[in-house]
């Protein structure tokens, strides 16, 4: 069987070797630290992890972290509005556009 992942809007920043605070900001009771040589560590469940400098630190739905390589996060993610309206708004606005080309093409027949 073939599955397909729901669509999640999920929080996450740019570790860029030095200024932790963007990390930090996702969560200010988590605990990140630097190594003083650009990796970030932190503990998850069972683990810790250590992120390279231009890893994407994403925190889940579950509100779990984890560290992602830039080029599986660009291939995962992708950005949106500043707000879940925005976002929805976009979702809408693209599914009454099938709906309409659906209609009309149902419309004219064959």
């Amino acid at each position: 069987m073939k599955f397909r992942e729901r669509p999640a809007v999920i929080d996450a920043a740019l570790w860029d070797g030095v200024h932790i605070e963007p990390v930090q900001a996702l969560d200010p009771g988590k605990f990140f630290s630097a190594d003083g040589r650009g990796h970030l560590m932190f503990r998850v469940p069972g683990s810790s992890v250590t992120a390279a400098p231009g890893d994407w630190i994403v925190k889940t739905i579950t509100g779990e972290f984890s560290a992602v390589k830039p080029d599986l996060f660009a291939v995962a993610y992708e950005a949106v509005g500043e707000s879940e309206e925005d976002d929805l708004t976009a979702t809408l606005t693209a599914a009454v556009t099938q709906l309409v080309a659906a209609l009309r093409a149902a419309v004219k027949g064959p």
